[in-house]
């Protein structure tokens, strides 16, 4: 049996697919970041090893190819080429690998939202970024963004200076404290957890507060959308892109709910003309799509199918 590695290194997590020349999952992983940036060195060691014992990686092993997003993960290609016999390796960004993933082979606009944000562009030869700050500067329109924003009107309505929201007890609850000093000064020391990614996890609670109808989730959904529709308009702006370009979204903020209609919304609103294309799969399943298309010159229906009843938890769903 040939094994071919996806990798899809993020702000959050790390996941992987080991898998054979028939495209069928071998083992799959998951486990925290390995982002140098927001992550400790001793944290990230612990991290690759994790991921080598969830593959089931021994020592000798071929890899026909190692492929996947690749951002600030250094130690864990040191250890898998200590591992294994590695025959070709094709680390490339979220940008390849999210346009994959939509079944994109020729270029378009991918506007990730995940724990950070940005929008990436290339087609017809141009490209660029917009965004993309991290999150000691921005990364506007991201679920670590949303988070804060959460945290922010939480302390000012807890302090009594600010409006009532649902996110206030949800904070608290989720966090097992009762005073607000605790409950946030502790997300900046969760045992094996960046505080970053610490923070991002809390935009579960600005999903469940939306749900529950509350105006102040609900407005923190709506500034994300916007803000992201207008990085990707500034985007098209920049770089003279005609409506044909193809344009798909990348990354887990944009499963809170109503985020996906306002910023259809604002880009219709924009160019009625636009080719927005909803992913069916997981960023990690780039890669795999990539070399499916490589063999047969195609990404049809049969083959979304096959990858769909091969790899149901990797099919991307969002709450429009």
């Amino acid at each position: 049996m040939e094994r071919y590695l996806s990798v899809d290194s993020g702000g959050t997590k790390v996941a992987a697919i080991l898998y054979d020349e028939n495209f069928s999952p071998v083992k799959t992983a998951r486990v925290g970041s390995m982002r140098e940036t927001t992550v400790k060195p001793e944290m990230i060691r612990q991290h690759v090893e994790e991921l080598i014992e969830q593959l089931g990686i021994q020592k000798g092993m071929v890899l026909k190819k190692v492929a996947g997003a690749s951002y600030g993960d250094i130690p864990m290609k040191e250890r898998l080429r200590s591992l294994c016999t590695i025959e070709k390796e094709e680390y490339t960004g979220e940008f390849d690998v999210g346009l994959y993933a939509a079944g994109i082979f020729n270029g378009g606009i991918l506007v990730l939202s995940g724990t950070g944000s940005d929008v990436f562009g290339k087609y017809n030869g141009i490209g660029g970024m917009i965004g993309g700050y991290g999150s000691l500067i921005s990364d506007e329109g991201s679920g670590y963004w949303m988070s804060r924003m959460a945290c922010e009107y939480a302390i000012r309505d807890y302090e009594g200076r600010g409006e009532k929201t649902l996110l206030t007890e949800m904070i608290l609850e989720h966090r097992k404290e009762k005073e607000m000093h605790k409950a946030l000064g502790g997300l900046y020391h969760v045992p094996n957890t960046a505080p970053t990614t610490a923070i991002a996890s809390l935009s579960i609670l600005v999903e469940k507060a939306a749900l529950a109808g509350d105006a102040v989730a609900l407005r923190i959904i709506d500034a994300a959308a916007e803000s992201m529709a207008s990085q990707t308009i500034a985007m098209i702006k920049l770089y003279g892109y005609p409506a044909e370009t193809p344009i798909t979204i990348s990354g887990s903020a944009w499963k809170t709910p109503g985020m996906y209609s306002k910023f259809e919304k604002i880009m219709r609103e924009y160019d009625p003309d636009l080719n927005i294309i909803l992913p069916e799969f997981e960023p990690i399943m780039g890669p795999i799509i990539k070399d499916y298309y490589d063999k047969f010159g195609k990404f049809d229906d049969e083959a979304k199918a096959k990858f769909k009843k091969e790899y149901p938890q990797y099919i991307f769903s969002i709450n429009k």
